[in-house]
C-alpha cells in the first residue's frame, strides 16, 4: 500500500502508442521514464505542447490505458482496480445526449459507483447553478452549462481521484475564470486529489500544489507551485 504521504505514485512509467504502418507499438512510446508522486488532496496541473501525451497520461491514470513499463499506484491500488473510485471529466464532457442533465449527473450511481449523500448532491448542483437545468438535455445547454454539468457529475461521485482534461478549453477567458472559481469552491468543500490538464492560467486562489510540464524527448519538469 502507498504511504499516506504518497497517495498517487507514478514510477518510471512508459505508455506506448498504438501500432501503425507496420511499426510495433513498443518502438513508439508516447510517454517514457515518467515518475512523480502526489499526496492525498493535492492538485497537480499538467502542461505541455499538443500531442506530447497529456491526455494519454490522464487515460493511464484513469486505468483506460495499460502501462508498457513502470507502474501507477493510487491509494495502494493499480489505476484500473475496481476498488478505486475515479471521476474523469474528458474533453467534450461526455454527457449522454438522450439523458437529462439530472440523469447524467446520477449516472455513475446507476453504474455501481459510490455517490455522495443526497444533501451533498443538491448542494453541488446548487453551487454549479444547475438546479433549474436538471430537466433539460445537454444539446439545449451552452458550453459553460455543459461544463458545469460534467463537473457536477464528477463531484457528486465520492471519488478518490478527480481527473480533468482541458475542462474549460471551450470557454472564453471570463467564463473560464468563473469556472475555475466554482471548481475551487467545490474542492474546498469536497477535497479530492486532482490532476488537471489545462492551458489556462490558474487564478491565484486555485494555484495547483504541483505543476508537471511534459517536454519533447520524454523529458519533463515537476515543480511545487
Amino acid at each position: 500500500m502507498s504511504s499516506p504521504a504518497s497517495f498517487l505514485t507514478v514510477s518510471d512509467l512508459r505508455i506506448n502508442r498504438p501500432p501503425s504502418g507496420g511499426r510495433p507499438a513498443e518502438d513508439a512510446p508516447i510517454i517514457a521514464h515518467l515518475s512523480f508522486t502526489l499526496a492525498q488532496g493535492e492538485f497537480l496541473q499538467i502542461n505541455g505542447a499538443s500531442g506530447i501525451g497529456k491526455s494519454t497520461l490522464l487515460n493511464a491514470l484513469a486505468g483506460l490505458l495499460p502501462a508498457a513499463a513502470g507502474s501507477i499506484t493510487i491509494g495502494g491500488y493499480a489505476a484500473n482496480d475496481k476498488h478505486l473510485a475515479t471521476a474523469y471529466v474528458q474533453q467534450g464532457y461526455g454527457l449522454l445526449p438522450w439523458k437529462t442533465v439530472g440523469a447524467n449527473i446520477a449516472l455513475p450511481g446507476l453504474l455501481g459507483g459510490r455517490m455522495r449523500s443526497e444533501a451533498a448532491q443538491r448542494h453541488i448542483i446548487e453551487t454549479l447553478q444547475l438546479t433549474d437545468l436538471c430537466t433539460r438535455y445537454p444539446q439545449t445547454l451552452s458550453g459553460g452549462q455543459r461544463q458545469r454539468a460534467a463537473l457536477a457529475r464528477a463531484f457528486c461521485q465520492e471519488a478518490q481521484l478527480l481527473l480533468l482534461d482541458e475542462p474549460f478549453s471551450a470557454l472564453d477567458a471570463d467564463k473560464a475564470a468563473e469556472a475555475f472559481e466554482l471548481l475551487l469552491a467545490l474542492r474546498e468543500q469536497y477535497p479530492v486529489t486532482t490532476v488537471m490538464v489545462t492551458h489556462h492560467a490558474l487564478p491565484r486562489r486555485l494555484a495547483a500544489h504541483k505543476r508537471l510540464t511534459l517536454l519533447p524527448d520524454f523529458q519533463y519538469t515537476l515543480e511545487d507551485v
